[in-house]
């Protein structure tokens, strides 16, 4: 049996009990979250975030309102770092009229890959899933849409079949296993083709430091699924949206090879337009869909991944005098899979010495209240692994620390140490790992390497692909 069939095989058994969602799916822990990155102005470290039920919320809203199909069919495909974690929010707001698919790189709990440009290992060009997936969907538009991410994953070099670092997660549901990129039923019924790719946080723009990041790789594969979408699509009704960076000439059209692909992402012969990749843009053109029943919606997210991890099960009382002890994992993955290198998230702690607009660090959230403001005395310690963070502000409810990298292991353990005169209510802790992007194959540890880091207890540094 070869690994990717010994993949499929404890897959199905895991989907056989779930009974959710086939073909290669692990469905992500009801308290973590994957989350979209969305654009964010140099020199600001807060780009918006669309977490896996935001996203699915609009799309419910727009495709499928009130359980009412707005949208004859669907296609979902994620290239970020835990990608998969994007599609199990989406799965129910599709109802069982919608038929759809949906694909992603990495499993919810990897990172994705990118692969180096030639003769300079620092500058990924593209991203190992997608060059496996686009030409399956710009060669053959009559293949089924689970074939072509099918082959995908068969063919994508760090997966399964090849130096296994990524687990490609695939399926569709409502008979979604019938749908074709060219969907001819969509314009047999007078339907309209609707795409939207999404890719925010792409490092600096219009300059040479993007070829640092991977603002280049993903405009090498929008331009490619452009190509893809015009050769199934060609003739009839279709509207190709690319909200990537900031939207402007200076993002789009920056490219190292001379390519100016601006006027590419704005043609009225390719049906493109483009636009900034913020939150509240996806929103808003998702909301602006055809709202026709007969029209078909594809979607493609890249660029920077992001994940969440609430680690408090429930709300608990910490009395005067007391501690609190709170424990969160790094890298936990879903045993079904065979993966021994789940290249997850202490691999995809980012570099600690880039500056750019992506520099998002970890963060741990605290949700609290029950404290009488003007009575209160004392302080609300917060440790991480021993190392103070700060403390709780009494006048607030919700309260974020920053992380520094150094601080986290393996396991940790959160300590909030309740030095004041009152109980209070902690009703949740949330680990945020900051925006990830796809890491370049070439700073990926070998399996054994990272399990004498491991076994030596260092703590791996956030890793970038620039």
């Amino acid at each position: 049996m070869t690994r990717l069939q010994s993949a499929c095989a404890l897959a199905a058994a895991v989907l056989a009990t779930t009974a959710t969602y086939g073909d290669l799916f692990y469905t992500q822990p009801a308290n973590v979250h994957s989350s979209l990155v969305g654009y964010s102005p140099a020199g600001n470290n807060n780009p918006g975030k669309v977490s896996d039920t935001q996203l699915a919320t609009w799309l419910g809203d727009a495709l499928n309102p009130g359980g009412v199909p707005k949208i004859k069919d669907a296609n979902f495909l994620f290239q970020q770092c835990f990608s998969g974690g994007m599609i199990d929010d989406i799965i129910p707001k599709m109802g069982a009229n919608i038929p759809f698919t949906g694909a992603s790189a990495a499993s919810w709990w990897q990172t994705a890959l990118a692969t180096a440009k030639p003769f300079n290992a620092n500058q990924p060009l593209y991203a190992t899933w997608s060059q496996a997936l686009v030409p399956q969907l710009k060669n053959f538009p009559n293949q089924t849409m689970v074939q072509s991410e099918l082959k995908a994953l068969q063919g994508d070099r760090l997966g399964p079949n090849g130096y296994w670092k990524e687990t490609p997660n695939y399926g569709s549901k409502n008979g979604g296993d019938t749908l074709t990129l060219r969907d001819a039923p969509v314009d047999a019924a007078g339907g309209t083709h609707y795409a939207v790719f999404f890719a925010g946080s792409v490092g600096v723009y219009g300059s040479a430091n993007d070829a640092k990041r991977l603002g280049q790789s993903v405009r090498n594969v929008f331009s490619d699924l452009v190509d893809a979408l015009n050769n199934a699509w060609a003739g009839k009704n279709y509207q190709i949206k690319v909200l990537y960076g900031d939207g402007t000439a200076a993002t789009l059209g920056f490219d190292t090879a001379s390519n100016n692909l601006n006027n590419k992402f704005n043609s009225g012969a390719l049906h493109t337009s483009a636009g900034a990749a913020t939150p509240a843009v996806l929103q808003q053109t998702i909301a602006n869909l055809g709202n026709n029943a007969n029209d078909s919606f594809f979607f493609f997210g890249f660029d920077h991944g992001d994940i969440s991890r609430s680690f408090r099960p429930a709300p608990v009382k910490v009395n005067k005098g007391a501690n609190r002890f709170d424990t969160f994992a790094l890298d936990e993955g879903d045993p079904a899979d065979p993966n021994n290198n789940p290249n997850g998230l202490l691999l995809a702690l980012e570099q600690e010495n880039d500056n750019g607009p992506d520099d998002d660090p970890p963060t741990l959230e605290f949700l609290y209240d029950g404290i009488d403001v003007p009575t209160f005395t004392g302080t609300l310690d917060v440790l991480l692994n021993g190392h103070p963070l700060g403390a709780l502000d009494p006048t607030k409810t919700d309260l974020t620390f920053v992380v520094n990298n150094d601080f986290l292991l393996l396991q940790n353990t959160v300590e909030v140490v309740n030095n004041s005169n009152q109980d209070f209510n902690l009703n949740d802790a949330i680990f945020d790992l900051g925006p990830v992007p796809p890491l370049a194959e070439d700073f990926v540890p070998e399996p054994t390497g990272l399990a004498a880091v491991m076994a030596i207890g260092f703590v791996l540094r956030r890793r970038r692909s620039s």
